[in-house]
């Protein structure tokens, strides 16, 4: 299953630059929220304030990232499976076709009694 695995390396920096993003926009909003409450000499109030609600703005934005993150991660595997598999399937027609196409061109020698030196599909390597 897809949540007992470790994010791969190479999405942590994006997971990271959501997480970033998400906590400045959170910081943003809160300093926005909060400024209007303290007068212009009260600093230390409104800066105990941002420390307070930091807590909060960045315990957000690290389970919105981590669930972004990880729902891409979750499509990201089921349309590459997805893929993989229709591209299996579609090899796999090419391949029964390639048998069929010389089973009837063996056939057509042989009912013109003609001689078939043609090597089978199995001894020859697929066009792509």
């Amino acid at each position: 299953m897809r949540w007992l695995r470790p994010i791969p390396e190479d999405w942590i920096p994006w997971h990271l630059l959501l997480l970033i993003a998400l906590s400045v926009v959170g910081m943003t909003l809160r300093a926005i929220e909060q400024l209007p409450l303290y007068k212009r000499g009260d600093i230390v109030g409104f800066t105990n304030s941002m420390i307070d609600g930091s807590v909060s703005v960045i315990l957000v934005a690290a389970t919105t990232s981590t669930i972004i993150v990880e729902g891409a991660l979750i499509f990201a595997e089921k349309y590459l499976k997805h893929r993989f598999e229709k591209g299996k399937q579609e090899g796999e027609e090419r391949e029964r076709q390639r048998w069929v196409d010389w089973m009837a061109r063996k056939q057509a020698a042989e009912d013109a009694g003609e001689p078939f030196d043609e090597p089978s599909p199995a001894q020859t390597q697929p066009s792509n």
